[in-house]
């Protein structure tokens, strides 16, 4: 079982953790680009912008809780791809990235997706402090974390960040050659209670198995102050 810390002290934030392995990347398969499209007509219905409304709320102040700000060009993920999904827009990008994207917009909650081959134990979930930062994107830009929910491992002992509710770390990001990976889920129990958290990370399961032949190695839901 993978070695994975819930230590914030967040008292709202869940964590829903996957790792599946024997992922085959490849453009989404016809089952997959009739779901996205689905999503996007629904997401103009009027009963998906009531519930949106609440979620957008309740998420930003997930992310604000430790003082980060989750505004403008720091707004979580889930709000670009919902933003991109209204303009028509669906950020095709492969299969896995596909299915996060997806089920972002539906569930409303940011997502990451890693490659968990570039990943050393443990996995820690904490607030980043005033002097972390990474690089998110191939353009070298850097991403300040301090006070925002982060995944970081372990690599020569130290805790290094990759992951976020926002953008993540450019250098642990899957490609082509990826197999095995590791699937981050931040979540709030002012939206989703424990049942309906095991329910997304289900879906989130099936759709890797349907969609891109994985393996399901791990499934989890962390929440307070957990130990893997």
């Amino acid at each position: 079982m993978t070695d994975i810390r819930l230590v914030s002290q967040n008292p709202h934030l869940a964590v829903g953790f996957l790792k599946a392995v024997d992922c085959r990347i490849r453009p989404a398969d016809a089952e997959l680009e009739q779901r996205i499209a689905a999503l996007q007509s629904a997401v103009a219905a009027a009963d998906y912008q009531l519930r949106y409304g609440k979620a957008k709320k309740d998420v930003r102040d997930l992310l604000r809780w430790g003082g980060f700000k989750p505004a403008g060009r720091n707004k979580p993920a889930s709000e670009y791809i919902i933003n991109r999904c209204l303009a028509g827009e669906f950020p095709v990008v492969n299969n896995l990235v596909d299915i996060n994207n997806y089920l972002s917009a539906k569930t409303f909650l940011p997502m990451s997706i890693a490659d968990m081959d570039k990943l050393q134990e443990p996995l820690v979930v904490r607030e980043g402090r005033e002097d972390e930062s990474y690089v998110f994107n191939p353009s070298g830009q850097v991403m300040r974390l301090h006070g925002l929910p982060c995944v970081f491992h372990s690599p020569e002992s130290r805790l290094v960040p990759f992951a976020n509710g926002v953008k993540d770390a450019q250098n642990t990001k899957i490609q082509d050659h990826t197999r095995q990976v590791a699937v981050f889920v931040y979540a709030t129990t002012c939206l989703y209670d424990r049942q309906a958290l095991d329910g997304i990370m289900a879906d989130w399961a099936h759709m890797l198995q349907r969609h891109a032949d994985a393996v399901i190695n791990e499934v989890r839901v962390l929440t307070g102050q957990e130990a893997g």
